[in-house]
């Protein structure tokens, strides 16, 4: 089943380079980010997306998941297991913009849900285990940023992913609710916003009703 939107070459570029950056999130790289692990003492938003590697790293590394046809079953596993690191409800808020409003309660939770598999299975679909191995991320800087309104806490966190020999800028844009933790709601990848990128997919989309963007959504995600 076809699961993303009729996309550009350039897009498609951003995708996977977006894919394989979503993986370090959600499989971890290697490297460095291991062997800082045992310096952590707070529960910053670097350390969130650190700690993160150690909850995935041995599902990847589990045979059981080895073989192609347990390929659906590797990225279910990975989806529940590092889902709690995204906070999808606020890129969910991000990619609608103006038009979140339009959507009653429930259909807001109906398109966080599907949404968020969908994101998960575009990725994934485009990576393979292989794809990972020779790469790694090299933190920077965190940077603070004022909090909003509603007193919600925010954080860039600065890195850069070195792929292939390629060494690529991302910031990996963080929020943590009251009584919550650190979680991601965006990445900007060499400045390109990976919210901003599917709001501008979802522009068409929007003269049309909240209930036929959640029907088609159900359509291209497999639950």
């Amino acid at each position: 089943m076809k699961t993303d939107m009729k996309i550009t070459k350039k897009s498609n570029q951003f995708l996977v380079l977006s894919a394989l950056i979503l993986m370090l999130v959600f499989a971890g790289a290697v490297g460095t980010v291991l062997a800082n692990e045992g310096l952590l003492t707070n529960e910053g938003p670097e350390t969130v997306l650190k700690q993160c590697v150690n909850k995935t790293i041995s599902i990847l590394n589990d045979p059981v998941y080895k073989n192609a046809s347990e390929k659906e079953l590797l990225h279910k596993v990975l989806f529940n297991e590092c889902e709690p690191t995204f906070d999808f409800r606020a890129l969910s808020m991000g990619v609608l913009g103006r038009n979140w409003r339009r959507f009653s309660k429930k259909e807001q939770n109906e398109f966080i849900k599907y949404f968020s598999h969908l994101i998960a299975q575009i990725y994934f679909e485009k990576l393979d285990r292989k794809s990972i191995k020779d790469v790694s991320i090299r933190y920077i800087k965190t940077t603070m940023l004022p909090p909003t309104r509603s007193g919600i806490k925010r954080a860039d966190v600065t890195s850069e992913v070195t792929h292939n020999g390629i060494k690529t800028p991302v910031i990996y844009r963080m929020l943590k609710r009251k009584h919550g933790k650190w979680k991601i709601y965006d990445l900007k990848i060499e400045g390109v916003s990976l919210v901003l990128n599917y709001r501008e997919q979802y522009r068409n989309k929007f003269m049309e009703t909240p209930e036929q963007i959640i029907e088609e959504l159900k359509k291209k995600v497999n639950m």
